[in-house]
């Protein structure tokens, strides 16, 4: 077990009340954790191999860059992004955006046509979550496990 912060959570920078980062350090610090509600609806892209130019996702209103500073290779994380807006079918259209001027229409729509098919309240529908409910949108469901010293 790696008691560190998950690749996967990095969208909580900006759609989380208070990041992993920030109660990974509370926790270590034995302050209160803080709350993990939800701002609005966010959605986080992974670059991989080599960083796309920045400028389609950063000209959304609700889109924020993450360049690690890695040297590109095959495979590797290399950087994020991540839109967060609190309407999502607004989100669904920044994402259709931003990933038609990247290039990578395929790669955003699942999530923009998951967006798209929220529950009462904005929440998903009974089972939407669900991987099933993914893969038939279109979305690959894979298992991640991080490489740790620990």
């Amino acid at each position: 077990m790696a008691p560190r912060v998950h690749n996967s959570g990095h969208w909580t920078i900006e759609g989380s009340e208070t990041s992993q980062f920030e109660n990974h350090l509370r926790d270590v610090l034995g302050l209160p954790l803080g709350s993990t509600r939800m701002l609005g609806h966010a959605c986080m892209l992974n670059w991989l191999g080599a960083m796309p130019d920045p400028a389609p996702v950063l000209a959304q209103a609700s889109g924020h860059w993450h360049d690690y500073g890695k040297e590109p290779r095959e495979g590797r994380k290399v950087g994020h992004a991540t839109l967060r807006d609190d309407d999502a079918a607004a989100l669904a259209d920044a994402l259709d955006q931003g990933g038609l001027e990247l290039g990578r229409p395929s790669q955003v729509a699942p999530a923009a046509h998951a967006l798209r098919n929220r529950g009462a309240g904005g929440r998903p529908a009974s089972g939407r979550h669900s991987p099933v409910f993914l893969q038939r949108c279109g979305a690959p469901v894979q298992a991640s496990a991080q490489r740790s010293r620990w």
